[in-house]
């Protein structure tokens, strides 16, 4: 999981508006750039934002990285995180036994 404290810490600094919003901008294009997919999950009716930064399924197992302002703790939230993906998952999975298939009912 991922820590921008050393980012929070750039907008501490400064000053002017303007300035604000530049920095901010910039640390959020330089926090997402590697972000390949957005989470929104609700835990007890409250919203959790996890950024999702890499994802491999190895032996059934599903790895990935994250980053998240969330508060949760990382034992309460990543089972949720990793139901979300096994979801997603599961439903895209293609269930054509031959490439012809296609021509079906042409």
């Amino acid at each position: 999981m991922q820590n921008f404290d050393q980012e929070f810490k750039i907008l501490d600094d400064i000053e002017n508006a303007e300035e604000i919003y530049e920095k901010s901008l910039n640390v959020i294009q330089e926090s997402m750039k590697d972000v390949i997919q957005e989470l929104l999950i609700l835990i007890d009716n409250k919203p959790h934002l996890v950024y999702i930064h890499s994802m491999d399924i190895k032996k059934g197992k599903v790895e990935y990285d994250y980053s998240t302002l969330s508060e949760l703790p990382p034992n309460i939230l990543e089972p949720h995180i990793e139901k979300c993906i096994k979801a997603q998952i599961e439903n895209t999975r293609v269930k054509s036994k031959s490439i012809f298939d296609i021509f079906k009912g042409h």
